[in-house]
């Protein structure tokens, strides 16, 4: 059975291509996949397209640590992306003392933390 640390965060986002902007976008989830797949700070990671063009996506990460260190790893994509993208809402969960590792970093600055009640569940099978 697979463990999951009372450490771990969750992050979930959204983006919204700009008008014309919509194949760069989608383009540019490949280069963050790659990344990702290079330098494999997470535990998930994953994009997801509606049919509105809205794009959503989810990383998971044992500690605040390591997903300080994916974004390190990736902030020029981050910074790339703002002609291309309006960032909408970036949700982080975790435990408060994990939280409060990520607040300061500058591209979560302005998402919503939910704080885990109790921690983690784990599950032995689903």
């Amino acid at each position: 059975m697979a463990t999951v640390p009372d450490s771990m965060i969750m992050v979930n986002g959204y983006s919204q291509p700009k008008d014309g902007k919509e194949l760069e976008c989608k383009d540019r989830i490949q280069v963050f996949l790659n990344e990702g797949r290079e330098h494999p700070h997470l535990k998930s990671f994953t994009f997801s397209l509606g049919a509105d063009g809205l794009v959503h996506w989810m990383a998971r990460a044992d500690s605040a640590e390591e997903y300080l260190a994916h974004l390190e790893t990736i902030a020029g994509h981050i910074d790339r992306l703002a002609d291309i993208r309006d960032l909408g809402r970036v949700e982080v969960i975790g435990p408060a003392s994990e939280l409060e590792k990520l607040k300061t970093n500058k591209y979560l600055t302005n998402a919503v933390y939910y704080e885990t009640e109790g921690g983690w569940n784990r599950l032995s099978s689903l």
